[in-house]
C-alpha cells in the first residue's frame, strides 16, 4: 500500500477527481440560484457548475404565477382574459434577466496544507470508521503558493463519499510549510 498523503506534499488533482470545497450556494441548491453564501459540499474537479440550469423553471413558475392574478384580477371584474399567450409574452418581456453566474473547480497542482484523522461515526446499527482526511490548497501557475488558491478535501481512508486512493495520487515534489504566530 502506497503511504498517505501528509503536509507539504504537492499532488496533481485531475478532471473527474471527487472532492470536497465550499462553493456558492447558487451552484448547489435550487431554491437559491443567486445566493453567494458559502455551503460545504461534494464536487468534481474540473467540471464547471452553473446556476442556469434551473433558471428557466423558476421563470416560468413566475410568469405562471403573475398571469393568473392578472387572470383573476380581470375575473373580479367580470371581464374575460382576451388571449393568454399575450399576456405570458407581456409578462415576460418585464422580467429582468437573471445573471447566469459559473465555478470551475481547477484541476491542476494543489499543496497538502492539512492532514487529520477523523469524520467517522457511530450510531444505530452502523459505524462509520475515521479516514485520513487531507485539506489542499491549489497552486498558481508557476507552482508557488496561493493564499486566495481553491481549498478542497478528500478522504484515503475511511467510507466517505469523497475519495481519493493513495494508488491514484502521484507526489509531484515537496514545498515546506512555515507559520507565522502573531502576538498582538
Amino acid at each position: 500500500m502506497k503511504e498517505l498523503l501528509k503536509e507539504g506534499n504537492v499532488i496533481v488533482l485531475g478532471a473527474g477527481m471527487k472532492v470536497y470545497a465550499q462553493i456558492p450556494e447558487m451552484f448547489v441548491y435550487q431554491n437559491t440560484k443567486l445566493s453567494s453564501e458559502l455551503t460545504h459540499t461534494e464536487v468534481l474537479i474540473g467540471k464547471i457548475y452553473t446556476n442556469e440550469d434551473t433558471q428557466e423553471d423558476d421563470i416560468n413558475k413566475t410568469v405562471a404565477n403573475i398571469v393568473k392574478r392578472i387572470e383573476e384580477a380581470f375575473e373580479s371584474q367580470n371581464i374575460p382574459l382576451g388571449d393568454f399567450h399575450d399576456a405570458e409574452g407581456f409578462v415576460r418581456k418585464q422580467l429582468p434577466p437573471l445573471p447566469q453566474n459559473t465555478l470551475k473547480i481547477p484541476e491542476g497542482e494543489y499543496l497538502v496544507i492539512k492532514t487529520e484523522f477523523g469524520g467517522g461515526s457511530h450510531g444505530g446499527h452502523d459505524d462509520y470508521p475515521d479516514g485520513h482526511n487531507v485539506t489542499c490548497k491549489k497552486l498558481k501557475y508557476d507552482g508557488s503558493y496561493d493564499e486566495d488558491g481553491f481549498e478542497v478535501s478528500f478522504y484515503q481512508s475511511g467510507s466517505f463519499t469523497a475519495m481519493i486512493e493513495p494508488e491514484e495520487l502521484e507526489v509531484v515534489r515537496d514545498m515546506k510549510i512555515t507559520r507565522t504566530v502573531t502576538f498582538s
